[in-house]
């Protein structure tokens, strides 16, 4: 279920809680907030994931935040980018 988020709109802080809810739907699954990982490259995409309660992840791949100010919000984990699809896979897995 790719793109669970376009065409979700409202408070930026309520984007993982509405996904979540199209994919519990989806799945017909009762998954709870820290089965999540949002991945995301803004402290906005980290501080969403904390406010939901789902686990984060941090890629430095963002034009416009750098990797200390992403850090700065405390990822679970941290991937320069997504080009080590082994090392991708070894983080999540970790989570």
């Amino acid at each position: 279920m790719s793109g669970v988020v376009a065409g979700l709109s409202g408070a930026t802080a309520d984007l993982p809680a509405r996904a979540a809810e199209r994919i519990r739907e989806y799945l017909q699954l009762n998954l709870a907030p820290e089965q999540f990982i949002v991945i995301g490259d803004t402290p906005n995409d980290i501080d969403c994931a904390h406010h939901f309660g789902a686990r984060a992840v941090a890629v430095g791949t963002g034009r416009f935040y750098s990797t200390e100010e992403v850090l700065k919000h405390k990822p679970d984990k941290f991937l320069p980018d997504l080009s080590n699809v082994d090392l991708v896979l070894s983080i999540l897995a970790d989570l």
